[in-house]
């Protein structure tokens, strides 16, 4: 029999424009535009991306399409928005996903059940989504919600395919046996840009979502140095002495990129050349007027 589907464009217009659209006059007929309560020449006035198609030009032309569930259909569902930065871990992680966005899932109810798990990359450039090249999914382990440091270590009671789809779905089958915490690992295959995504769990039992903080974080400081003070050492004084001349001559060296003997390390040479200049003003401007 006919089989017909109503999708929608998750951009909200271009609408498909081949069978059973609002342009089609062949296969629309009065009775099957009642039964569906569908007007071609009205939907035709306004392109919202919600269009009519059958199933074999689905098989044809379109690579994927997405169904979305009844929310109802789960009486417990949680849900977590995050971003991944592009610094932020090894580009590959094949051997190490320490500082891979991690989280644990508590299940709060003993018995059998199911959850669903479903991890969404925003998209808001169409451009992205024609041309998807970052690969995601969800590792799931029974490491009782602790933060996993090695893909193998242990091994990953679910390791998921990573796709370049906008969504990576994966369910956990319940029983009397089955572990109440899991940790959840988001992993992308060489991750090159920063990431802003949607977790979500949905579940047939009570459930808890949240993430799993690293102990082994680190903070960055910048402390600003007194280029007057003593910093190079007893090489201050050496300094000190030199004449005019000698002066000149290893700021061009510096200019130069030349090593001084005082430091190989480009910014101790910035430092040197600050120093000079302010031991000459101090101690050997006298000099250059007498020249």
């Amino acid at each position: 029999g006919l089989r017909l589907f109503k999708l929608k464009n998750p951009w909200s217009h271009l609408r498909w424009r081949g069978n059973y659209s609002e342009l089609d006059k062949h296969h629309w007929t009065p009775q099957l535009q009642s039964l569906l309560n569908f007007d071609p020449n009205s939907a035709a006035m306004f392109d919202n991306g919600v269009f009519w198609i059958d199933y074999d030009s689905i098989l044809k032309f379109f690579d994927v399409f997405y169904l979305n569930w009844n929310p109802k259909l789960f009486n417990y569902t949680f849900c977590i928005h995050q971003s991944w930065k592009t610094g932020l871990g090894p580009i590959k992680d094949a051997y190490n996903i320490g500082e891979n966005p991690q989280f644990f899932l508590q299940v709060d109810q003993e018995g059998s059940g199911a959850v669903w798990i479903l991890l969404t990359r925003h998209i808001t450039q169409i451009q992205d989504f024609k041309e998807n090249r970052e690969y995601i999914t969800v590792l799931v382990y029974r490491n009782n919600g602790k933060r996993v440091f090695y893909p193998n270590d242990p091994p990953p009671f679910i390791d998921g395919v990573r796709i370049n789809s906008p969504h990576y779905l994966c369910k956990l089958v319940l029983n009397e046996s089955s572990p109440r915490r899991y940790t959840l690992v988001v992993s992308q295959y060489e991750k090159m840009h920063t990431i802003f995504y949607t977790l979500r769990a949905y579940a047939t039992c009570p459930i808890s979502l949240g993430k799993i903080p690293n102990q082994y974080e680190h903070v960055k400081q910048r402390k600003k140095r007194n280029y007057r003070g003593d910093i190079l050492g007893s090489e201050r004084e050496e300094e000190g002495n030199l004449t005019w001349k000698e002066v000149k001559d290893r700021l061009k060296r510096m200019k130069q990129g030349k090593a001084l003997g005082v430091d190989e390390v480009m910014v101790e040479r910035i430092r040197a050349y600050r120093v000079l200049r302010v031991v000459w003003k101090e101690n050997n401007h006298k000099e250059e007027d007498n020249a």
